[in-house]
């Protein structure tokens, strides 16, 4: 590809030009296998981020990111619960740990993928330690502790390495770039085997990730991240989107009326020990965690309502 003209073009043209999907996919292979020198490479990832990615854009490297991807192999009839995790604890404490360990007290298979470091912020690796729950490096143990129903966290780059290296790439950039979308997308199980929660930040990706999964016909519970994870604030109403392909969307809504959250700084050792008085119910769930849990129960078609969901939720003690 003449990566050159294409960079041309994008600045000349901005937001007017848009790559068609198939050189979307092709351009997206490239920088998957390295095959762009650095300097453009660089260029380039700045050229699309000024620019923001259009809907073929999008899914051209989304397909071209999933071809990389394996799947694992599922024998349990439960659906998977896919969760990201990329950003982290900035000014309030990562909840995405807890909402990933009460989904698995709940007996539900749990994936969990992102990053091992952040100098800026406190990721959810550094939470699950105290939980003993450790990274899973390799795929083979990664498939069978799923099969088990166990909570497995895995690293990006273990997952897919051409997307790890890159998000790794913000380092040396000051930059976020299109994999930090992409990655949040990540899909490693055949059709109707997980639901994804996936979260943005910005109205514009809500609409396009809407628009890629109706075109890629995949569920999807999406929602507007709380500091860029997939845990919605305790203490704002806020709608979550459950996207069933091209078939059919459905709202379900967060409607903050119970009494505040009283929630931890973003000490790792407060949000610990705040979360371990949750886990053995010493402190109520937050309801928006346990809302998140039961959207999930419907979505997956685990509970005909959220009546039956909370229910459930009850019986399991929280």
């Amino acid at each position: 590809m003449n990566i050159q003209k294409i960079i041309k073009k994008i600045i000349r043209k901005k937001n007017d030009y848009s790559m068609t999907f198939n050189d979307s996919k092709k351009l997206y292979q490239c920088i998957l296998e390295n095959k762009i020198a650095d300097l453009e490479l660089g260029t380039l990832l700045l050229a699309i981020r000024s620019k923001g990615e259009s809907i073929k854009e999008l899914h051209g490297f989304y397909c071209a990111m999933q071809e990389k991807i394996s799947c694992f192999r599922i024998k349990t009839k439960n659906i998977v619960a896919i969760i990201p995790s990329y950003n982290g604890a900035r000014r309030q404490c990562n909840l995405t740990p807890l909402l990933a360990i009460l989904l698995n007290k709940l007996d539900f298979p749990v994936l969990v993928h992102g990053v091992t470091e952040d100098p800026t912020r406190i990721i959810s690796k550094d939470i699950f330690k105290y939980f003993q729950i450790f990274p899973t490096s390799d795929f083979l143990v990664a498939e069978k502790k799923i099969n088990n129903h166990e909570l497995v966290f895995m690293p990006i780059e273990n997952l897919c390495k051409s997307i790890a290296n890159q998000v790794s790439l913000r380092w040396r950039t000051n930059m976020r770039n299109s994999s930090h979308i992409l990655a949040k997308l990540i899909y490693p199980f055949n059709i109707n085997q997980a639901i994804r929660f996936v979260s943005v930040s910005h109205p514009k990706y809500f609409n396009l990730i809407k628009m890629l999964f109706r075109k890629t016909n995949e569920s999807v519970l999406l929602t507007y991240g709380n500091e860029g994870e997939v845990s919605i604030h305790p203490n704002k109403s806020q709608k979550i989107t459950f996207i069933y392909g091209n078939k059919f969307e459905k709202i379900f809504f967060y409607d903050y009326k119970e009494k505040k959250t009283l929630l931890p700084s973003k000490n790792i050792q407060e949000t610990i020990s705040w979360m371990k008085k949750i886990i053995k119910k010493l402190l109520p769930m937050p309801p928006s965690i346990r809302f998140q849990i039961a959207s999930y129960c419907v979505a997956s078609k685990v509970c005909s309502s959220f009546e039956e969901a909370f229910l459930k939720i009850k019986k399991k003690g929280y």
